[in-house]
């Protein structure tokens, strides 16, 4: 394109090229110094990047809060409750946040998924079940208080939502499943000994 173009005016051109070229990068150093810096604890960490395909994808770092919150304990009761009250399919995040008067982005600070929260309301239920479970079978009569802690109606609703919830939450499945199958070896292994005790 510089073909044909007197001295005059390639110098002209040339001088032209230099001053697009110095403002562009006059501008890049603006930009660069102009723009806030990024506070460590907000860069993405690595691996968060990835690029598939040519396109590029962020996955959001999860971030959870302190477990012995009091604001995360408010939204698990606020959470069982719901379930309870309402069934599982009724909770939802801004739901739980109305109840327990914050924000939705607050629940997912603790939470990120409706699921996280679904599976922590379960492992405190199960652990709390698991700790009910032991002091019947410690108790003098383990069958009877096994009897009476499985036909306790408080504990058998949310028993049931948790079990309609496993069909379509596949990780809470396995949980669950998991769960159960441990409640049995120490509800067996009571019957076993319980047989034993009277000569059976």
């Amino acid at each position: 394109r510089l073909q044909g173009r007197s001295p005059a005016g390639l110098r002209a051109r040339l001088f032209s090229v230099a001053l697009d070229m110095a403002a562009t990068q006059c501008t890049r150093v603006y930009i660069k110094l102009a723009r806030p810096p990024i506070p460590a604890s907000a860069r993405p960490h690595r691996g968060i990047l990835s690029f598939v395909r040519g396109e590029m994808s962020l996955a959001a770092a999860r971030r959870i809060g302190n477990e012995t919150s009091a604001t995360r304990l408010a939204i698990l009761d606020a959470t069982e409750r719901m379930m309870i009250d309402a069934g599982y399919a009724a909770v939802s995040t801004r739901k739980v946040a109305a109840a327990v008067g914050q924000t939705p982005a607050l629940v997912h600070y603790y939470f990120p998924a409706t699921d996280d929260l679904l599976l922590a309301v379960y492992r405190r239920a199960a652990a709390r079940e698991a700790e009910r479970v032991n002091q019947a079978l410690a108790s003098p009569q383990p069958l009877a208080a096994l009897w009476a802690l499985s036909t306790d109606p408080a504990r058998t609703v949310l028993a049931a939502e948790f079990m309609a919830l496993a069909n379509h939450r596949k990780a809470i499945a396995g949980e669950i499943a998991r769960n159960i199958e441990h409640s049995r070896e120490l509800q067996a292994a009571a019957f076993a000994r319980a047989l034993a005790a009277n000569g059976s």
